[in-house]
């Protein structure tokens, strides 16, 4: 599961119209969550998901002047949860390809849970979701990563970590690498960018 979770002053989601839009969700301020349901996801994920979500210290207490300091609940402010599964999106050449994105099928009662969830655990009031979006709902949203190094082969299990990267950030040099035994011939065979 991804969520990309952005600080917002207000967010809204519309449904397009003929001659205007139609607001179906909106906050004031708090998180605006894009989710994306990988194929693999269970119950574990949406809660940890939900539980870092609401939990992450995005917002300054305005009591002691600290940034980074209260969390959603703590400033008792919006939620905003939008699916998104073209954030399991992945470019074949120019052309966009989703295919370990959750099925829609499977993704429609499991993003209803995910919403649950949320309101659950903090006030059902504050918790906006859509109950689904379908590709001609709404624009898309690719990530496009370019990284120094090794490029890596898509794994069978993306949730499994293949290696671990140690760096001096002071002088910006690699310290060391683990390459565990069963994935060092893919690492090898895969080149360099």
């Amino acid at each position: 599961m991804r969520a990309v979770v952005q600080r917002v002053a207000s967010a809204s989601v519309e449904k397009e119209m003929q001659v205007e839009g139609r607001i179906v969700s909106a906050i004031g301020a708090g998180l605006l969550v894009l989710v994306g349901l990988h194929e693999s996801d269970v119950d574990s994920d949406a809660d940890y998901i939900c539980r870092k979500v609401l939990n992450m210290r995005l917002f300054p207490n305005e009591r002691t002047g600290k940034n980074w300091d209260q969390n959603v609940m703590q400033r008792s402010y919006g939620v905003l949860l939008v699916s998104q599964f073209t954030l399991y999106g992945i470019l074949k050449g120019n052309k966009p390809d989703f295919h370990v994105a959750m099925s829609p099928e499977r993704a429609k009662p499991f993003y209803a849970s995910l919403v649950d969830k949320f309101r659950r655990s903090y006030n059902p009031d504050a918790v906006k979701g859509k109950s689904f979006l379908f590709l001609d709902d709404f624009l898309i949203c690719l990530t496009l990563h370019k990284h120094l190094g090794l490029q890596m082969m898509p794994l069978e299990n993306p949730k499994l970590v293949p290696f671990s990267v140690r760096w001096d950030l002071l002088e910006m040099k690699l310290l060391s690498t683990e390459v565990p035994l069963a994935f060092s011939n893919r690492i090898m065979n895969c080149g360099k960018t």
